[in-house]
């Protein structure tokens, strides 16, 4: 058996199935920061679209001003005043802060630049968007120098964690030591440069402020991706052993149940051979009983193979609990009573079913799973406290029907969008029992 498990640097690089229908012109570098992102934070959907959908809407919002800026200037909607006035903030902020920003207009609107860039570069390979922040880092400076009464603590702090996510994204092995001294290294730069000007370490305390904040988050998200993947391939590796168990135990049984019977029929087969010119009697006698030794052996494999198909319900709890778990959501589950094979294996599919549904729709941080009685009907029901389920009903949830009708049983769900859902499984165990296993 051989079980592969995949190094963090190259799964960093695998592109996400969320860009799979995006136009080619327009899907990112397998190794962009945005399809890190995107890889780093699908395990929770806030998140997910926090990094994903965010760069898209500052893109878009560059992409309105500079079209509807020069069509307001030059239709004369809009004049050198106005423009001043919607990049300006109130003198009274101004004044209070100019002693630490000088501008504050030019503080917001240089990181607004800043991260524009940023979002635009996360659609490049990660070494090309490396470089791209060393510019803008060296850019940022080169402004302070020439116009040394404007701080530009954001836009470098900005450019600062632009370079830290890049690095990290290019190199997802080197040290955190390695890190934090590109960190130091960045904002000593800056301290050096705010020195050399005369405006004192105070800017620099901003910058510094920024960049550790972004380093911890970075370190965060790859740390929280990391265990995902460690999660994902142990759970590979113990279904991979788990698999090979089953083929050594399926190759036992078959060679316990039919190797006698096979020898038996050959030699049977042999003795009515021999048999047919002296004996023919006791040849077709020999041929008749090797048909009733085939035919019984028939009806055994049947029952083996109809008992290897049946799928174990304690099994497929403790299967939703690690995929759920993997995903972030909290399994609760009670354990179920003792159950016909019939049932059994009908409330495992049907679990199997939902589970998967909460895994990937469901954006739940906790699910539940609980089993009633009362009297003779049973009721399995598993809740989450998701997005709900919706109007449109797919083909899963028909199959889950289905399964629960074939048990003479009903199946509900309640809840709507923002609520979670519960879904209900009612089966009466006087039915059940005579289902055919």
């Amino acid at each position: 058996m051989s079980i592969t498990i995949t190094h963090t640097e190259d799964t960093m690089r695998q592109p996400h199935p969320f860009f799979d229908r995006w136009p080619q012109w327009l899907r990112p570098a397998d190794d962009s920061a945005l399809m890190r992102w995107a890889r780093a934070t699908s395990h929770k959907r806030s998140d997910f679209y926090f990094f994903v959908v965010t760069p898209l809407l500052i893109l878009l919002s560059a992409l309105v001003g500079l079209i509807a800026l020069p069509f307001l200037l030059l239709s004369g909607n809009l004049d050198a005043q106005g423009v001043y006035g919607l990049i300006g903030v109130p003198q009274s902020m101004e004044k209070d802060l100019s002693p630490l920003l000088g501008s504050l207009a030019y503080e917001l609107w240089g990181g607004y630049v800043l991260i524009v860039a940023w979002c635009l570069c996360a659609w490049l390979p990660v070494r090309r968007s490396l470089c791209l922040a060393l510019v803008a880092m060296a850019g940022v400076l080169a402004v302070q120098a020439w116009s040394p009464s404007h701080s530009l603590i954001l836009p470098y702090g900005l450019a600062v964690g632009w370079l830290i996510d890049d690095v990290i994204g290019s190199k997802p092995r080197l040290s955190k030591l390695v890190q934090v001294l590109v960190v130091l290294i960045a904002v000593g730069v800056h301290a050096g440069l705010t020195l050399g000007l005369g405006q004192g370490l105070a800017r620099t305390g901003g910058v510094l402020l920024l960049a550790v904040s972004m380093l911890l988050s970075t370190w965060y998200y790859t740390a929280e991706w990391s265990r995902r993947k460690l999660l994902d391939n142990s759970q590979a590796a113990l279904r991979a052993q788990a698999s090979a168990a089953e083929r050594e135990r399926i190759g036992r049984d078959l060679h316990d149940l039919l190797g006698h019977t096979l020898s038996l029929i050959t030699l049977k087969l042999e003795l009515s051979r021999k048999l047919a010119d002296s004996d023919p009697q006791r040849s077709r006698k020999e041929a008749f009983d090797a048909e009733t030794v085939a035919r019984q052996a028939l009806a055994q494999v049947r029952a083996a193979v109809t008992g290897m198909r049946a799928t174990d319900l304690h099994g497929e709890i403790a299967s939703a609990g690690l995929l759920l778990e993997s995903r972030g959501v909290s399994w609760q589950a009670h354990a179920p009573p003792p159950l016909p094979p019939g049932l059994d294996t009908a409330l495992s599919l049907v679990l199997r079913e939902a589970v998967t549904n909460i895994a990937r729709h469901a954006d739940a941080s906790t699910a539940r799973l609980q089993f009633v009685v009362a009297g003779d009907v049973l009721q399995m029901i598993i809740s989450d406290d998701g997005r709900g389920i919706g109007t449109r009903r797919g083909n899963g949830l028909t199959g889950m029907r289905e399964r629960v009708e074939a048990v003479d049983g009903v199946l509900s769900i309640d809840g709507g969008r923002g609520i979670g859902s519960q879904l209900t499984v009612s089966v009466p165990l006087a039915v059940a029992v005579e289902q055919p296993a």
